[in-house]
């Protein structure tokens, strides 16, 4: 589970938490538990930070798809203008 916790200064303190419990399944009673809180505060910019360059990259993919497909429709218009010509390069 993650929480956001507001430091003293006010900026989000974000934390970790898992815990875990063992049950007596005979007896009903809880023999042991542990807990672990860890701050998770980096691992989230990381995250937000990865999720920035996701985008940059999708719209960088984005436009030069586009480019290169009218790239092709140019050079298609121009072998069509060209006849029976071949163009080599």
């Amino acid at each position: 589970m993650e929480t956001v916790l507001l430091a003293k200064d006010g900026h989000p303190d974000r934390r970790g938490d898992s815990a875990t419990a063992l049950i007596d399944q005979e007896r009903g009673g809880l023999v042991h538990s542990r807990a672990f809180v860890r701050d998770v505060t980096e691992r989230h910019q990381l995250e937000q930070q990865l999720q920035e360059y996701t985008t940059k990259l999708e719209q960088a993919v984005s436009d030069r798809t586009a480019t290169a497909r009218g790239l092709a429709g140019a050079v298609q218009g121009v072998v069509r203008l060209g006849g029976g010509t071949r163009c080599l390069w």
